[in-house]
């Protein structure tokens, strides 16, 4: 049986917009999957963060993170390192910019960035235990 050219344009048409729809379901779930990997990782670093904050040993978070999240020992050293050593300092920096030197939160943030304080703290691992006011000092010398 011969098809007619309309009913070849109609069965394209609905092909494309089968495809379109399925184009924008894979979308949808794509974005789905990465918020929920972003709260995923946002609630480790919160478990991690609170963890070390109540005085927690490293082998109880790193318990806890392969319970609730699955992590093995060495992605959760890593986390652990991470917090402790760049995220916490940088977050009590920014509390101290704000509530002492009277920075905005975006500016504090703004400033530890453009003032390479977090690779300052990735290079030397032993920075992160200086207080926020000497982070300060030190970053205004360079």
């Amino acid at each position: 049986m011969e098809e007619s050219y309309g009913e070849v344009w109609g069965l394209r048409s609905i092909c494309r917009k089968n495809a379109t729809r399925e184009g924008l379901r894979r979308s949808i779930e794509d974005r789905e999957i990465q918020a929920a990997n972003e709260a995923d990782e946002r609630g480790k670093e919160i478990l991690v963060e609170a963890l070390l904050e109540v005085k927690q040993d490293d082998d109880t978070i790193i318990r806890m993170l392969h319970k609730y999240y699955g992590l093995n020992e060495d992605d959760a050293e890593q986390l652990i390192v991470g917090e402790r050593t760049i995220y916490i300092p940088c977050k009590t920096l920014e509390t101290y910019l704000v509530r002492t030197e009277g920075f905005s939160r975006d500016e504090a943030y703004h400033y530890i960035v453009d003032s390479g304080i977090i690779d300052k703290l990735r290079e030397n691992r032993t920075r992160w235990k200086k207080s926020a006011k000497d982070l300060f000092t030190e970053s205004k010398k360079h």
